[in-house]
């Protein structure tokens, strides 16, 4: 599980912010570290594959391609570092690789692919034990026609409320929505569900609003620089550090709810009216 004694799970989408550079997915890597985060979470894909030669993302995302070989060194350089490493899957050829070659424990579903059946029926009999799953755009049907898929097989799904708008305006953010994606999918059977956030705003106030809500999974874009293709929607190192220890702040001070007087009132109980 992502998620263990109500704790707090933080994955910093470094997605193609590396602009293709080997040295510099290293050095988010170890940025994303040292502010304190749980995950770091790349994208796999070949372009021919995930948009036309003739679409305006092609130059863009061809540049952002990173080969085989680097995910495997960059995981290795991740998990030296004590940080989770995993990655979204654009297409065939990048399920097969990160299945069956990396055979990777954790796999994030892009909003996209939320209604590609094909391809959660495949992840739904992969190796990875942890599926998060964005909803941008989707349907109560849509989404839980897609949980049917993912846990056939036993599959731990964390649904990620998502906006897919780059950026994300505050206003558009639509937090009351993980109230109903709780209320609707926040438990399989007798087991509990996590329900998080995959955030594109530019801040990291919908964020912590989220952990105040009962998130504990949060995911953020994550840049150490500003010429790269998801600069609008990415937190700088010192944001991605103030968003954990806000966010750890904020977990602090939700208790446990209960009521009845607590350790830190018993001084003061002597002055209490009791009739």
């Amino acid at each position: 599980m992502l998620v263990e004694n109500n704790g707090l799970y933080v994955i910093a989408e470094v997605g193609i912010n590396h602009n293709g550079d080997f040295d510099e997915a290293k050095r988010l890597i170890t940025q994303a570290r040292m502010c304190g985060v749980n995950a770091v979470k790349f994208q796999t894909y070949q372009t021919e594959e995930r948009v036309p030669r003739d679409s305006v993302l092609y130059p863009i995302l061809k540049k952002c391609e990173l080969p085989s070989i680097d995910f495997f060194e960059l995981r290795a350089y991740a998990r030296y570092l004590g940080i989770d490493f995993f990655s979204t899957p654009f297409g065939e050829s990048a399920f097969n690789f990160l299945n069956d070659e990396m055979r990777m424990p954790i796999m994030k579903i892009s909003s996209f692919d939320l209604t590609n059946k094909p391809l959660l029926k495949r992840i739904s009999k992969g190796h990875a034990k942890d599926i998060l799953l964005s909803t941008g755009m989707a349907t109560y049907q849509e989404i839980k026609d897609a949980l049917g898929i993912l846990e056939r097989y036993g599959r731990k799904v964390t649904l990620l409320h998502c906006v897919s708008a780059y950026p994300t305006e505050n206003k558009s953010a639509n937090l009351k929505a993980i109230k109903t994606l709780r209320y609707n999918f926040g438990y399989y059977g007798t087991t509990r569900r996590e329900i998080g956030l995959s955030d594109h705003t530019s801040d990291i106030r919908t964020s912590l609003t989220a952990v105040a809500m009962g998130c504990r999974v949060i995911e953020k874009h994550f840049k150490i620089q500003n010429d790269c293709p998801d600069t609008q929607v990415s937190l700088n190192p010192e944001q991605m550090k103030n968003l954990v220890r806000e966010s750890k702040l904020i977990l602090e001070s939700l208790g446990e709810g209960k009521l009845g007087m607590l350790e830190s009132e018993e001084s003061v109980k002597e002055y209490r009216n009791v009739l």
